[in-house]
């Protein structure tokens, strides 16, 4: 099937429940047409989220934003099969149906609803500063009902009762939400971005990213080798830092994302020029287009 209107219409997010329901979240800007009926956006681009029974018929469409870009970057069904999340960014404020927030900044939010499409919770990040932003990369659901959010920030922001201040340079986040949040730490140091996360049935964090400047995990740090490096770190239920590895040789060098096997075992997945190096091993490329790498923790 096919959606959309006359501008740039983007789906970026699918889940598929257990029952062959298809969920997805996009983007749209101007007009969206849906079994002809019109969503019309509130300001550039806005948030559409869409449900779908196994023959493709649309079952509900709705639309989230505000009066500047808003984006998604997750979608999580939960694993009640009941509700969904869905995470992305906005400017200055957002709302879906009637459920409002707001931030003088770029922030985050974090959109859970029913599978009917009924508004669960929204919230996100605050800021009383036009400097800064909130950008969510990953998210994980986890059978608890808690939302384990990562991504990269700059500035100073309050997840709720719980403020948080870079002090200079953008750096990788991760957040913990339970009726509230309850957890939030930076990681990553200066110039570093947190792209993806997974979480072990311990409750562990497994983050994997990106930085270019001076890496920082709690006491471990370290110096970029290249004009950007990777690195994979592991955060204990409490967010202290279990350990940290650097991924990076001389080249620019991008770890993107971590996928979780079956027995709890992580891949992550990235991109090198030139050489990269985690711990003895080391690995070369000749192409000037650089190569992909996966690494099996």
């Amino acid at each position: 099937r096919s959606f959309g209107g006359q501008h740039n219409d983007t789906a970026r997010r699918v889940a598929v429940d257990r029952e062959g329901n298809t969920y997805i979240a996009g983007v749209f800007l101007g007009s969206f047409a849906v079994d002809g009926k019109a969503i019309e956006a509130k300001g550039s681009f806005d948030v559409l989220l869409m449900k779908l029974d196994p023959r493709g018929r649309v079952l509900w469409a709705s639309s989230a934003g505000g009066a500047g870009d808003d984006y998604v970057l997750g979608l999580e069904l939960h694993p009640d099969g009941k509700r969904l999340t869905v995470v992305g960014s906005y400017e200055r404020s957002f709302t879906f149906d009637r459920s409002t927030i707001t931030a003088a900044s770029r922030s985050a939010y974090l959109l859970t609803l029913s599978t009917t499409g009924q508004v669960h919770s929204l919230v996100g990040p605050t800021s009383s500063s036009k400097e800064g932003f909130v950008l969510p990369e990953d998210i994980v659901v986890m059978p608890n009902g808690e939302l384990h959010l990562a991504g990269t920030m700059r500035g100073a922001y309050r997840f709720g009762s719980l403020a948080v201040d870079t002090k200079g340079p953008m750096t990788g986040f991760v957040a913990v939400y339970k009726g509230g949040f309850t957890q939030v730490k930076l990681l990553g140091g200066q110039e570093a971005r947190i792209a993806s996360v997974a979480v072990n049935s311990a409750m562990q964090r497994t983050v994997v990213g990106i930085h270019s400047g001076r890496a920082s995990f709690d006491e471990l740090t370290w110096e970029c080798k290249g004009t950007q490096d990777g690195f994979v770190a592991r955060l204990d239920q409490q967010g202290k830092v279990l350990w940290a590895k650097q991924i990076g040789g001389g080249g620019h060098d991008i770890a993107h994302r971590l996928v979780v096997g079956p027995q709890g075992s992580m891949r992550v997945l990235g991109r090198f020029h030139e050489s990269i190096s985690l711990g003895a091993e080391t690995l070369r490329t000749s192409s000037a287009a650089g190569a992909s790498f996966m690494v099996h923790l």
